[in-house]
């Protein structure tokens, strides 16, 4: 597929922020680490969202959680064994797996566990929730 230079200039940039964080960049990391600003693939694309999943299927890169991927139980629990092992082996809350880099939603979770909490569970670690709840209750032997 030929893509027109200004568009391939929008895919260039877009890979290189990419590289440089080792995973696809949010708007705001964009706008701090990008040579392009994002308005540009809005003004193109629609969205950032639309831009993001265009140039990268052109570019024959899979986005985690788009409408292009399928979601799998086994593909939720490799991220967040990679996310845990980000933050020492542990999960706390869902807003720390997206801080660190996850990519689904907690209702994605949600769907394929029943809950966040079951997510967790799935790979043997602890809600921060639980995790409190073990330090204030010791077991006594």
């Amino acid at each position: 597929m030929v893509v027109p230079a200004k568009k391939q200039q929008l895919l260039d940039e877009l890979i290189r922020v990419w590289k440089l964080l080792g995973r696809r960049p949010t708007y705001s990391e964009f706008k701090t680490h990008g040579k392009i600003g994002p308005k540009a693939y809005e003004r193109l694309y629609g969205s950032w969202t639309k831009a993001v999943a265009t140039l990268s299927k052109q570019a024959g890169i899979v986005i985690q959680g788009t409408i292009f991927t399928n979601t799998s139980p086994e593909l939720l629990r490799s991220e967040l064994v990679e996310i845990s092992n980000k933050n020492g082996g542990m999960i706390l809350q869902h807003k720390d797996y997206k801080r660190l880099g996850g990519t689904y939603s907690i209702g994605t979770f949600q769907n394929h566990f029943g809950s966040w909490k079951k997510a967790v569970a799935s790979i043997g670690l602890l809600t921060f929730a639980q995790q409190m709840n073990h330090l204030a209750w010791p077991c006594v032997q």
